[in-house]
């Protein structure tokens, strides 16, 4: 439990910022394909109280449950963040929808996870919207470690990647619909 604070950069290619944290001697955690259930209610009462209720899967069927909430106001992005690990994506997908909930909205991204300093940084590809770099930490770390990188720590983006995603397809004359790799 606690507080997540992050900066959120897009970036026209992610590799030129792995190669500059390999550099810098980052530690590598690796690289997974996350898919994420975003839960609300039929009324979307959960987007009403600007709260994100999220199932994520990195492989196999163990998921993270997330709950996200707004927390504070500051020079980056910050909420209040609750996870707990479960066995069973499939189950507790079964579970939210017996007492009410839908799956709002499922969107992929292929997602490098890195140690730097006191932040982690993340390098997302996600489809049609392009590479985004989130670095998590406190605001001082993450101006450090954007520096380190070489991106401006004043070009982070507020939005979530959903808000993001609902621009794109505006832009496009879309309707909305999921956001998965094909």
């Amino acid at each position: 439990m606690g507080m997540e604070i992050e900066a959120k950069i897009k970036v026209a290619d992610l590799q030129p910022i792995a190669e500059k944290l390999r550099r810098l001697g980052a530690t590598e955690e690796g690289t997974v394909l996350e898919r994420n259930w975003v839960l609300d209610s039929d009324d979307d009462r959960l987007k009403g109280w600007d709260v994100l209720l999220r199932i994520r899967t990195t492989g196999g069927d163990e998921a993270i449950l997330t709950v996200k909430r707004r927390g504070g106001d500051g020079e980056f992005k910050t909420r209040e963040e609750v996870e707990s690990r479960v066995d069973s994506a499939d189950v507790l997908l079964k579970q939210f929808e017996m007492i009410g909930f839908r799956t709002a909205w499922i969107y992929e991204k292929k997602r490098s996870t890195w140690q730097w300093r006191d932040c982690e940084v993340v390098l997302d590809e996600l489809p049609e919207i392009g590479c985004f770099v989130e670095i998590e930490g406190e605001p001082d770390a993450i101006r450090r470690v954007a520096t380190d990188i070489g991106l401006d720590p004043a070009d982070h983006i507020n939005d979530n990647y959903l808000g993001l995603w609902q621009k794109h397809l505006m832009a496009r004359g879309e309707s909305e619909r999921h956001m998965v790799f094909a």
